[in-house]
This record gives structure tokens, sequence and C-alpha cells, in this order.
């Protein structure tokens, strides 16, 4: 069991994937803070499952009981959906599974490529109109 920080000082070189590979599930208990939620991403795309607060995993496409277990608080919920994952390995493996899936369909290079492809698309058919219209 991991518990607490992974190194990041100047010269360490900790590679993530190998303390997640290393974990049955991850948790993100956060209370408060801001900023991006990459933890989640990271443990989704080793296909980890992840108990989190909701704003754990704000601003993330993750669906609730399917490729995460979220909670409102770091509560009595978070410690039972917690204990469910560690006695459930087929509800841990569904879990990380479906979580990977999400992180390939939406995060991963290619899904990035598609959006920027779509957003400059758009953007040419914006300019075209326009051009048209003077």
């Amino acid at each position: 069991m991991l518990t607490g920080f992974v190194d990041a000082r100047a010269g360490a070189r900790p590679n993530l994937s190998d303390y997640l590979s290393a974990s049955d599930i991850v948790l993100v208990p956060l209370d408060s803070g801001s900023g991006t939620r990459l933890k989640i991403l990271e443990a989704a795309a080793n296909a980890r499952p992840v108990v989190s607060t909701r704003i754990g995993a704000e601003g993330q496409a993750f669906v609730d009981g399917e490729e995460i277990l979220l909670t409102g608080e770091v509560d009595q919920a978070f410690v039972d959906a917690t204990l469910r994952l560690l006695a459930d390995p087929a509800l841990r493996d569904r879990l990380g599974r479906a979580a990977r899936a999400r992180v390939l369909a939406e995060y991963s290079w290619q899904a990035q490529v598609r959006k920027m492809e779509q957003i400059y698309e758009e953007l040419g058919t914006r300019t075209r109109r326009h051009l048209d219209e003077i």
C-alpha cells in the first residue's frame, strides 16, 4: 500500500505507472482545491479503479458507478466505497477497464487530434462564410 506522496523533487525520476501497476485501487480524497486532476487520468490509463470525492474528479467525464466511485466528501460513504472495491475484484476490474476505455476515447493523442481537426474545420467553415459575405 502506498500512502503519501511520490517524490517529485529535482533529480528524482519517479514513474507513476510503476506505483499504479502495484496498486489495486487509487484513492483521491480531496475536499478542496483546484487545478488539474491528472492523478485520476493516470490511474484510469493504467486501468486502476478510483474512489474520489466529487471535488477530486471535478471537470472529468467519468461516470459514477460505471468508471469511478464518487462521494460527496471524505466521510463514511468514501470509506464504504473503498472497502467495497477492496472486497470485490470483479468490480475493480470492471471499473478499471471502463475508466481506461474512457481515457483512450477522450484523452488519448488520437482523440485530441480529432478534437483539434474539428476546431480547425469549424474555423475554416466560419472563415469561408465570412469571406463570402464580404
